[in-house]
């Protein structure tokens, strides 16, 4: 109950001290931007970012987009695929991540997934406000496995969770993509460290091969800032271990999800330092069995579907495999939310 209370009193400042006009956004063409301010934590201040493209078919419905880790929003060929299905879509660029870091923070430093909790509400108040009746959330990776969360915490604390609709998850980060060992050992002990040093460095991903898959500067079709998702992991620090670790034993353990929810991910996971085409067809982060394995604790009404030949982020896939990905999200529409 705690968090709870916590979180609606954050809502509350967000909602009357938050609020900024909107500006042209980095992306360019209709897409518009504002900061949110946030109350501030362990580290200082904390702003957020929310991007609109609104759909221009008088819609009143909209989608939420929650990146994943090392990442911000840029996909904007999926922000137009929503809009063309009648859905104003948002996203928002989590504190300390994008358009949202700040110098004097580390980037992607939390302690505890809740955190994020608060910045979700805030982008939720400003989709309501702007005349919106109802939404979906659309997470990626650690964004997926974020949305699940603050899902299961509304359904689970009797709130009306009646605005949000749905759920759709892109590759979402349900649990470690490392050996037996270090999921059952070195993990756990990192995450208990996290409790007593939470700041100490434990590891950063030195492999590149998912960053050159996907830019335009190497292998990939796709532009965005390398200086805000990085070919190299940021540093990931004990606090973090934890938070994850914490949050993926809770998806294991069972949510109770009540809306629907599509999970997506590729046919096949690739773990090499060496480059070949297989990354442009396969999962380069996470094991897709995993995925697979802990989908259906998610809730009640889960449809799990594979998308050959997907990467990572589905959304960034060949351009063949991207037509599959949204004809799956239009069918999985037309038949979970006819009402809305």
């Amino acid at each position: 109950m705690k968090q709870l209370y916590i979180s609606f009193v954050l809502l509350f400042l967000c909602c009357i001290s938050g609020r900024a006009d909107y500006v042209r956004d980095t992306l360019g063409g209709d897409f518009l931007c504002k900061t949110i301010h946030m109350p501030d934590d362990y580290e200082g201040k904390v702003d957020i970012t929310l991007v609109r493209k609104t759909s221009g078919l008088g819609a009143d419905k909209a989608v939420l987009y929650i990146h994943g880790f090392n990442d911000y929003f840029f996909q904007a060929e999926e922000a137009t695929f929503f809009a063309n299905e009648s859905y104003n879509f948002y996203a928002v660029d989590l504190r300390k991540y994008g358009r949202s870091w700040m110098a004097h923070q580390k980037r992607g430093n939390v302690r505890d997934l809740r955190e994020y909790f608060a910045d979700i509400d805030s982008a939720l108040c400003t989709i309501r406000s702007e005349g919106n009746n109802s939404v979906l959330l659309l997470g990626h990776s650690t964004g997926g496995l974020i949305a699940s969360l603050y899902l299961d915490q509304v359904d689970r604390q009797g709130l009306d969770s009646s605005f949000i609709k749905g759920l759709i998850l892109n590759s979402p980060f349900l649990d470690m993509n490392q050996s037996w060992i270090q999921e059952h050992i070195a993990i756990p002990l990192v995450s208990f460290w996290g409790k007593i040093s939470p700041s100490t460095i434990v590891s950063r991903d030195q492999n590149t091969m998912y960053g050159k898959s996907i830019h335009s500067s190497y292998k990939g079709e796709w532009t965005y800032d390398l200086r805000w998702k990085t070919l190299e992991s940021i540093p990931v620090n004990a606090a973090f271990v934890k938070a994850v670790y914490t949050a993926q034993k809770r998806v294991h353990a069972g949510l109770k999800i009540t809306q629907p929810v599509l999970v997506m991910h590729s046919s096949r996971s690739i773990r090499s330092t060496q480059w070949s085409d297989e990354f442009m067809r396969s999962d380069a982060v996470l094991d897709v069995e995993d995925i697979h394995a802990y989908s259906p604790r998610l809730g009640n009404c889960v449809s799990l579907v594979v998308i050959q030949d997907g990467m990572h982020d589905l959304a960034l896939s060949l351009p063949k495999v991207r037509e599959s990905y949204y004809e799956k999200i239009r069918e999985w529409l037309k038949k979970n939310l006819k009402s809305i």
